[in-house]
């Protein structure tokens, strides 16, 4: 163990006492902060290690200074004169090593398994972090385990086992204070350690039983890769689990012709032909026989015309899936969308939506949490005609699967040039996307949801169609400062008072700045100038400039709005008095519900005409 200078031994010594080490041996401990560490390779000696130094201390009970081969931590106790039956329950018998375990690298429904839990303190909860409609716990993810060469009859131990599965973007380990999750990477073999709790996690990789010199996690927030293979995660209290990192699977790919090739394969070389007769099969994970996903997250390297086979294909649609990508929608720095086919959707087009961590602001974890959040709303809305329809998701990749609406979002519905473009559409297509756009959050308002976007770019639009609202999940989240915000224009002025304030009435106010945006009565908002809205209400007291100049711009804004409220735009009549009624203070601005039922009299009483 590491030396400690004198003044530290200096001031330990009020507190130590004298206690055997090994045969022969004394050590001074602090009695109130020592941990005892049972050498394996000597069954009969205790070896009592003070932890002033906390690398020392965790470098010690995990590096195996007396050179043994896997230890058992005991909880921190006053009796400074401890002994075997000081172990907490069931903890003996979690000595595995996790490199020679004996389990089967096959998990749950024939899926391979992505990481393995061991825990190594009493009352370690671990559990599968996945997103609010899935399980909290698969199960079949606690497994009993041993050693390939423990004897016969030995006692098993208990782990925690995963496959990377639809619904679950890694695990979460707590115990006293302790919170972390371990994110599935989509994109390479590792997987990354997020700190959630308030506490250092210290992380070292174990070889051959033994870990190595740890690594610090920073305290809140800190994060670690981990490549594949065995690491031990400790707090100041122990060590908490050991973590086997298994590497990811490989699915296969096919191309267009791939059926066609397999259909005239009779006469090819045999390994030929077993590669065209499996891409035609759709058969999946078969690593060295068929061409496999391209490195980073599958869906994205997929080109037009390829074919991805999710999942093993024995046990039917519960676990298995064919996905061919077909021609691209949008592709940006957070997300790509593309058309394709799914087989779980028979003769139904889907979009597919795949969430890119890419770094720097945009981390696995938040992309992570982002899929979660996403899903969970989309997932509870229910289906109705102006929403898109929500199909599935799959969080191995960060995919979201929806209907395929053949529209585009208002904002590439323009003429004009391109500092201010116009709506291109009359007044019969205003009155189609308030009309659906009123049916859809009258829908979504009552069941306490709210969009928190709405803008012409969550507003898909096909003149025989009509309006879809989508992009939910996007909405602004203060407590995040890596959030990418859209845009400030479409945000309510109550905002200025209350930041908490973004939730249906807000919505409502969105929909009326876009609308008066729709019949040509404000130009085009994000052509404008802008602000950040979390420079109105920034946690820092010397951010106070920043808010005084943001508070200012949107102000200004607000009242170009209200200025425009006065004024009739070019169609007049209803449809300028109902716009108006989006735009209203918080106290008096019409809810979804009311609109839709206006909306509704209002094209039923004088049908509008084009013009």
């Amino acid at each position: 163990m590491s030396e400690r200078n004198d003044a530290e031994t200096d001031n330990e010594s009020s507190a130590a006492s004298t206690l055997p080490t090994s045969a022969g041996e004394e050590a001074n401990v602090d009695t109130h902060s020592w941990y005892s560490v049972e050498n394996a390779s000597m069954p009969a000696a205790v070896y009592h290690l003070p932890i002033e130094d906390m690398n020392a201390h965790v470098a010690a009970y995990l590096t195996g200074e007396h050179a043994h081969t896997y230890a058992d931590v005991h909880l921190p106790i006053e009796d400074a004169n401890p002994n075997v039956d000081n172990y907490p329950p069931g903890l003996q018998q979690m000595e595995l090593d996790l490199g020679k375990l004996n389990l089967s690298a096959t998990g749950a429904q024939g899926i391979p398994l992505r990481i393995i839990l061991l825990p190594k303190a009493e009352g370690v909860g671990i559990s599968a972090h996945g997103r609010p409609t899935g399980s909290s716990e698969g199960p079949d993810n606690w497994m009993e385990a041993n050693m390939k060469d423990a004897p016969e009859g030995a006692t098993p131990s208990r782990v925690f086992a995963m496959s990377c599965d639809e619904e679950h973007v890694g695990c979460r380990v707590d115990h006293d204070g302790a919170d972390f999750v371990i994110y599935f990477n989509p994109e390479r073999n590792s997987v990354v350690l997020h700190n959630s709790g308030l506490w250092e996690i210290y992380v070292s990789r174990v070889t051959n039983g033994n870990a190595e010199t740890p690594k610090i996690v920073m305290g809140f927030w800190g994060q670690i890769e981990l490549d594949p293979g065995e690491w031990a995660m400790a707090n100041s209290g122990g060590c908490l689990v050991e973590v086997k990192v298994l590497e990811r699977t490989e699915w296969a790919v096919s191309h267009q012709a791939a059926k066609r090739q397999a259909e005239c394969s009779e006469n090819l070389p045999k390994k030929t032909r077993l590669l065209a007769d499996l891409a035609a099969d759709g058969a999946a994970h078969q690593t060295g026989v068929a061409e496999v996903a391209s490195s980073g997250n599958a869906l994205l390297g997929l080109n037009s015309g390829q074919a991805i086979h999710v999942g093993p294909r024995e046990n039917g649609e519960s676990t298995y899936y064919r996905l061919k990508r077909l021609d691209p929608v949008a592709d940006g720095s957070a997300s790509s969308i593309w058309k394709a086919e799914h087989s779980r959707f028979q003769g139904k087009l889907v979009a597919v939506k795949v969430l890119k961590p890419t770094g720097g602001l945009i981390t696995l974890k938040d992309s992570a949490e982002d899929w979660m959040r996403k899903v969970g709303i989309l997932s509870s809305i229910g289906n109705h005609f102006s929403l898109v329809q929500y199909l599935g998701a799959d969080a191995r990749f960060y995919s979201i699967y929806t209907e395929y609406i053949d529209a585009r979002p208002l904002d590439q519905h323009v003429v004009g040039p391109d500092d201010d473009p116009q709506f291109r559409g009359n007044v019969l297509a205003a009155w189609r996307i308030l009309n659906d756009m009123a049916a859809a959050l009258s829908f979504i308002h009552p069941k306490g949801l709210t969009h928190g976007d709405i803008r012409p770019g969550t507003i898909l639009y096909n003149p025989q169609r009509g309006a879809f609202l989508v992009g939910f999940g996007n909405g602004l989240r203060l407590e995040d400062p890596d959030q990418k915000i859209h845009s400030p224009w479409y945000t309510p002025p109550e905002f200025l008072q209350d930041p908490s304030l973004l939730d249906a009435p807000a919505d409502m106010w969105a929909l009326g700045v876009v609308m008066m945006w729709v019949v040509h009565r404000i130009r085009w908002p994000d052509r404008g100038p802008s602000w950040d809205l979390r420079d109105i209400h920034p946690p820092e007291s010397f951010m106070a400039g920043f808010s005084l100049g943001a508070q200012r711009q949107m102000q200004l804004w607000l009242q170009l709005i209200q200025t425009a409220a006065l004024t009739s735009g070019p169609e007049g009549g209803v449809i300028d008095d109902i716009v108006n009624a989006l735009v209203k203070t918080r106290k008096d601005r019409i809810d979804a519900v009311a609109l839709e039922s206006r909306v509704i009299e209002a094209i039923e009483e004088t049908p509008p005409r084009p013009t």
